[in-house]
């Protein structure tokens, strides 16, 4: 339900706030953090029509520049068609200025002057080291035709081909690519009429706090919006916008990688709006990220701090807004909930019926990429139940918070306090173990790429863009998508995370976008953890002649062993099935060749003639899954074998399955697909793991020699070059090659 608002709050934040919070973090970074926006010193908002859908407030009329680009993403909201240069005359007519010591504010609004078309109306507060027959004259030698016109009595001046015109306002130059706007700013500042007449907007500006850039929202606007940028599909959900609150403000700080937003929500006194929903909520942690997998590339959950009071707001605000379909279901469902008669739900609500307070719970739902399609999990964490719900019960708890959290639930798991329904394919990706061996939450936090996990909020939104799918999901029309699409392909957007809590003040936003640094890319995991055994035919050399020769199973068990050309030469039953490998060795280091080979937690030794030699099978520790694979460290025939288990550990044994005493034993979180190669410098021994997500390279006793974390992992394809006797060049995840020294374990960047 409250993530109806958010999801769709998403359609204004990734559209209007998103871009331009990622340009302006890659082209512009501030030099004093301190500095902000003193709303009583804009005088460009004096020129402002009341009617603003959406208002920029900078500190600074320079950073304008970041935001008009063609190239940008917020190309969309301020160029109305290809025809229009007034964004290109802007990008001239500002880097032709002088920015000296003295910087000016500066603001750009939006207004809907033609149904479905919105206008832009960008207005520069004059500096005191110009003129305004100066800035007249820095215009004409950028578009020389302009031509002098009048309106009320004022002189503006236009391009109208173009759709560039502009005016000089007191102390103000005024800029637009539409002259029905640039006439109605006249006309309200003759009238001393603009949007700080609006109480909402100068309410709302007067609790922001200073910060790079201030952007406003006018939800009354929601439909213009929606008719102007947002595909056909969404616009059903206009109106959940528009319900959100009557104005948003939020303050955008930046940092090297990062572009943090914090705002409120202002209602009109008169209106019933979902800030009101929450405003009796407190924030709590949410642990859902920590139960997603990497790759999950979007979620969302409320968490209330009182269900029963958030019910009962919820009940009023639906009754309110007149949504008789929703309400209806709602109260349905609360008295299924009140209810302790029906059994089928007794086990999951023992705690809601009979007079008892509500249990903590939360909500959530997500979507993570399987093959070619998205799959969506609703997630449901209710304190203190331990029982296993069915996929029904999850969903049914779901559809309280309305239609974002209803999906097709076949099979339901359960994972520490988390009920999780969903498809049988996504539900797979859990017991697969795909899903858990590296959870949302470790990847962000190992990759320092978003902070804002677990915040305290009673709403959360996350979107993770590295992970993003090109699926069919538009949030804008076709007329902007493609070239949106492009721009994403290139750009380095890490992360979007949203979270919306309440205040005495009202409601809270805080809005957070990361981007990838250039040296710490996000790891370009392989998802493919099944692991093949092998089934032959193994082949081997006699040691004595160097001729080859294989043994394999035949589909009744028995071991067939053949010559070079797999010409058969004797077969002998056998019961089980072998371990994807078979090992030639000379035993007794008297030149003759024995077949070592494993099956179950046995070790099998077998002559050339097909007779078990005397002691064997030997017993190991575990079940086996792959092996053996035989090393031959220093040349000695004193064997040492590697053994994969089915538990994703490593072993490393003799040939008569005793442990190696100096092994520690290796067993990574990621899924090991294959044994290790050996690696030989200066009489160290190393082993070369690759895994489906990386490479290792650990010492004789198992422990890896460096810290593979982070952007620091060996990519799992890097070949390992030896440039020393205690030096290795390897490629990690950024992309670069890096020199690993294995005896301190610290990389240097290879030149």
């Amino acid at each position: 339900m409250g993530k109806k608002r958010v999801i769709l709050l998403l359609a204004i934040v990734l559209v209007l706030v998103g871009a331009i919070a990622f340009f302006y973090l890659k082209i512009y970074r501030s030099d004093d953090s301190e500095k902000g926006i003193d709303s009583a010193e804009v005088v460009a908002l004096s020129t402002i029509p009341n009617d603003a859908s959406l208002v920029l407030l900078f500190d600074d009329k320079f950073k304008i520049q970041s935001l008009i680009g063609r190239e940008s993403l917020t190309a969309p909201l301020f160029v109305r068609d290809e025809k229009s240069s007034l964004m290109g005359m802007m990008q001239s007519f500002l880097s032709n200025l002088s920015e000296g010591d003295y910087h000016t504010p500066a603001t750009i609004s939006l207004h809907s002057t033609i149904p479905g078309r919105f206008s832009t109306l960008i207005s520069l507060d004059i500096p005191n080291n110009y003129s305004k027959s100066e800035l007249l004259d820095l215009a004409k030698k950028i578009k020389s035709n302009i031509k002098k016109d009048s309106y009320s009595g004022k002189d503006f001046y236009s391009l109208p081909k173009q759709d560039i015109y502009f005016t000089f306002i007191e102390d103000v130059m005024v800029f637009s690519d539409s002259k029905v706007l640039l006439e109605s700013s006249i006309r309200h500042s003759a009238q001393d009429v603009s949007i700080l007449g609006n109480e909402l907007f100068v309410s709302s500006l007067q609790e922001s706090k200073s910060g790079d850039m201030i952007l406003m929202f006018n939800h009354d606007a929601t439909s213009n919006f929606f008719s102007a940028y947002i595909d056909s599909s969404y616009k059903s959900y206009r109106s959940v916008v528009d319900n959100v609150a009557s104005w948003s403000a939020i303050t955008f700080h930046l940092g090297d990688n990062s572009f943090v937003g914090s705002g409120h929500l202002i209602n009109d006194a008169g209106n019933k709006k979902f800030e009101d929903v929450i405003a009796e909520q407190d924030g709590t942690k949410s642990t859902i990220s920590k139960y997603l997998p990497f790759y999950t590339h979007i979620f969302y959950s409320i968490r209330p701090s009182d269900i029963e009071q958030f019910i009962s707001d919820y009940y009023a605000f639906l009754e309110a807004n007149r949504r008789k379909l929703s309400f209806d279901r709602f109260r349905d469902t609360t008295s299924i909930l009140s209810s302790s008669d029906k059994k089928s739900i007794n086990k999951l609500f023992a705690e809601f019926g009979k007079g008892k307070s509500y249990p903590k719970i939360e909500v959530g739902r997500a979507a993570f990429v399987v093959g070619k399609s998205l799959e969506w999990v609703n997630m449901l964490n209710i304190e203190g139940f331990a029982d296993t719900l069915s996929p029904s019960e999850v969903d049914f708890i779901s559809m309280k918070f309305g239609n974002f959290f209803k999906t097709k639930s076949e099979e339901c798991i359960k994972l520490g306090p988390w009920h999780i329904a969903g498809s049988k394919v996504a539900i797979d990706e859990y017991r697969d173990g795909k899903a858990t061996f590296l959870s949302l939450y470790d990847y962000m936090t190992e990759n320092q790429v978003v902070a804002q996990l677990d915040n305290n909020s009673v709403v959360s939104f996350f979107c993770n863009f590295d992970q993003a799918y090109n699926h069919k999901t538009r949030i804008l029309s076709e007329k902007y998508q493609e070239s949106l699409d492009e721009i994403l392909a290139q750009s380095n957007l890490e992360a979007l995370s949203l979270d919306l809590t309440s205040s005495q003040s009202g409601g809270l936003l805080e809005v957070s976008f990361e981007r990838k640094s250039v040296d710490a890319v996000l790891m370009d995991i392989e998802r493919d953890t099944t692991v093949i055994i092998p089934k032959g035919p193994f082949e081997f050399k006699v040691i004595a002649t160097g001729e080859k020769r294989h043994l394999y199973q035949t589909p009744n068990l028995f071991l067939r062993f053949s010559d070079e050309n797999k010409k058969p030469i004797w077969s002998a039953p056998f019961s089980t099935n072998i371990c994807g490998a078979v090992e030639g060795i000379d035993y007794y280091k008297n030149n003759r060749t024995q077949m070592l080979f494993a099956s179950g937690d046995k070790l099998y030794l077998l002559d050339m003639t097909g007779r078990f030699v005397s002691g064997f099978p030997k017993s190991v520790e575990k079940e086996i899954l792959i092996g053996p694979k035989v090393y031959d460290p220093f040349d000695d025939k004193n064997y040492r074998v590697m053994l994969l288990y089915k538990d994703n550990s490593l072993g490393l044994c003799d040939v008569n399955g005793l442990a190696d005493p100096n092994w520690g034993g290796f067993k990574p979180k990621e899924k090991i697909k294959r044994l290790p190669e050996i690696l030989k410098l200066d009489n160290k021994i190393y082993w070369v793991l690759r895994t489906s997500i990386q490479t290792y390279i650990l010492d004789y006793s198992g422990q890896p020699v460096a810290q593979f974390e982070g952007y620091k992992r060996v990519r799992p394809d890097s070949e390992i070059e030896v440039i020393s006797s205690n030096e290795v060049v390897l490629s990690l995840f950024d992309k670069k090659n890096w020199i690993l020294n294995l005896d301190s374990g610290i990389f240097t960047e290879f030149e």
